[in-house]
């Protein structure tokens, strides 16, 4: 049996690809290539990485050898995970989160990058991707997602790189990959140059072209990013720490608001040309080195003159959004939902055996969201 691990980075269209290969699992099973399913996410497989990060690698294990039967029941001959967050596990899931760990960067993402190799036992022959983009690129992005999230971050752009720095470390990352996998096994793509048509390339490039053909949903567009003016009332908000279903429904008010307040050129970029080329000019050497060893197109780690044109925030502005949010968060709709999300969450939390009762309804839901939301 067959391995192909889909590792990320994060913001290389990872999530439209989960999604296609989630929304026609049935169709890429006829062609031998199967995408499990999970009850923690309708199309992801992140949680496989977490387990990983926090020390429960045997429970990863777990689920790839019992995906492995599965997929030779279903006489397949390639099982598929995707999982942007198998990349840089240190800088994800502790350093981002605020989370203690008990060595140095590098020797953590090492061992966690072996216990990833060793859950994959049992699988014959493992191809890992990953894809990349240029890191000033993926750091503004990376901190508009952080911001946008359902429990998203308050910290400015400047700390936020501080804490991630290690993530843009392409090169160092890899060959912790390459060491425990071998260089033999890895297939490594420059988002810049497939971007347009990432998932036609990735069936090309891993399943077949005909997979990508017969599809029944392939144009998909998921995960946007929000507008610098929501996105910076939304870091206010999330100063506010709300409890858990308030956040979800909140964050989902603010997506729905986005194309209200349109950006401008330049309203994406978080610093400007000088700090951005101080901050990202040490990557380029590993990038090139990575681009002559996997024969990628070239990748620079910044943007040279990329302009910052956002002028700020200002009270006006401010308010009128945070008028258009409240009115949307508080319609009767969104009302009924924060009052069921509650009640869930008391059920799973105080009540004996709310999790096991709790967990169908949460996996039934995230299918419908996905199918009926194109979440």
């Amino acid at each position: 049996m067959k391995l192909l691990l889909h590792i990320g980075t994060h913001k290389t269209a990872t999530t439209s690809l989960q999604h296609f290969f989630a929304l026609n699992r049935s169709l890429l099973k006829t062609h031998g290539f199967f995408y499990p399913e999970n009850d923690d996410s309708a199309y992801v497989f992140n949680f496989l990485a977490s387990r990983v990060a926090f020390g429960k690698a045997g429970e990863t294990a777990a689920f790839l050898t019992a995906t492995r039967k599965k997929a030779e029941e279903a006489n397949c001959h390639t099982v598929v995970i995707s999982g942007e967050s198998f990349y840089a596990m240190t800088g994800f899931f502790l350093d981002l989160q605020k989370r203690e760990r008990s060595d140095n960067y590098w020797t953590h993402e090492e061992r966690l990058v072996q216990d990833v190799k060793e859950a994959c036992a049992g699988y014959e022959d493992i191809l890992v991707t990953c894809t990349f983009r240029p890191q000033d690129e993926l750091a503004g992005s990376l901190y508009n997602q952080f911001v946008k999230n359902v429990f998203g971050i308050s910290e400015s752009y400047s700390k936020f790189l501080e804490h991630s720095r290690p993530i843009y470390d392409y090169a160092e990352h890899l060959s912790l990959w390459e060491k425990a996998f071998g260089k033999e096994a890895l297939r490594l793509k420059n988002f810049n140059a497939v971007k347009k048509d990432i998932i036609r390339d990735f069936c090309a490039s891993f399943l077949t072209e005909t997979c990508f053909e017969q599809a029944s949903i392939k144009e998909l567009e998921s995960n946007t990013r929000l507008n610098r003016d929501i996105l910076e009332v939304k870091r206010l908000y999330n100063a506010t720490k709300p409890d858990p279903a308030l956040a979800f429904v909140s964050a989902r008010t603010f997506r729905a608001i986005n194309d209200h307040f349109p950006d401008s050129d330049g309203y994406q970029v978080f610093a400007n040309p000088d700090e951005q080329k101080a901050f990202f000019s040490a990557f380029q050497a590993g990038n090139d080195t990575l681009c002559q060893s996997y024969g990628l197109t070239p990748l620079p780690a910044y943007s040279e003159g990329q302009a910052l044109t956002y002028p700020g925030l200002n009270a006006q502005k401010t308010a009128e959004i945070y008028l258009q949010f409240c009115e949307n968060l508080y319609s009767p709709r969104n009302r009924v939902e924060i009052g069921l999300r509650r009640t869930a969450r008391f059920i799973m939390d105080k009540m004996p055996g709310g999790k096991a009762v709790m967990d169908p309804v949460r996996k039934l839901h995230n299918s419908l969201r996905l199918r009926l939301s194109g979440w």
